[in-house]
């Protein structure tokens, strides 16, 4: 069965990226590369990387939205010392990961992100196709007037989505698959495009054992399939 899944999401997306409705392009960092003057870096910091991405996004004046120059600044120089002060205020050690909601709430109360912005929270059975197309289809109803982007909550990792006109950009800090081996953002041609992608992403990540599991709403924490997605809007 998992194979059969993998190959009925890694084939379209193959097709996708050959006739240019999806392409990988690299940044020029990932999370942890790069050690400030203050011995602080980015590693495991992916839980404030992707809400401060979709910020960025949304309050971006280039066209674009957040840029790759700017993604990569984000996670090399702005992240370090905010991922410090909340694993200290958490007594979190260098490098424990954190709680994306304990991250939203503490980037709430220092006023870094804006609570008007956030438009509600989406989750589920990432491979159930109507919970992952709850989260799709809010994204498609935030009007063309405004930006949206999402921080993408999955197996512990928290990438960012953000709508770029009708496409649909997918920021990972993770190094991947681009042969620079640094961070990505895989430009997706629609929504579409985007739900193949997000379907590779989860197969790739996921046990064989999880197929034909029942999905049960009552123990969904401690599922692998489990997804939560924040998603946030500005008007340009």
């Amino acid at each position: 069965p998992r194979r059969r899944r993998a190959q009925s999401s890694t084939r379209p997306r193959q097709a996708h990226v050959a006739n240019g409705r999806a392409r990988v392009e690299a940044l020029d960092t990932f999370q942890g590369r790069v050690r400030n003057g203050q011995g602080l870096d980015s590693t495991n910091g992916c839980a404030v990387i992707a809400p401060l991405v979709c910020h960025q996004h949304v309050t971006a004046k280039d066209a674009r939205g957040a840029t790759n120059a700017q993604v990569s600044k984000l996670i090399d120089s702005i992240v370090p010392p905010i991922l410090a002060h909340i694993r200290q205020k958490h007594g979190l050690g260098s490098g424990a990961f954190i709680i994306p909601a304990d991250v939203h709430d503490y980037l709430y109360d220092a006023k870094a992100i804006d609570e008007k912005m956030f438009d509600g929270v989406h989750g589920g059975n990432v491979l159930d196709a109507a919970h992952l197309g709850n989260l799709l289809s809010a994204f498609e109803q935030i009007p063309a007037t405004h930006r949206a982007a999402c921080a993408f909550f999955f197996k512990e990792h928290v990438t960012a989505i953000l709508r770029v006109g009708g496409a649909y950009h997918f920021i990972d800090s993770m190094p991947g698959e681009h042969p620079s081996r640094m961070g990505t953002r895989t430009v997706c041609a629609d929504v579409d495009v985007l739900r193949c992608h997000l379907m590779t992403y989860a197969t790739k990540k996921l046990p064989a054992a999880v197929d034909g599991r029942e999905w049960n709403d009552m123990t969904a924490e401690f599922d692998p399939r489990v997804f939560q997605a924040f998603l946030w809007k500005n008007q340009t």
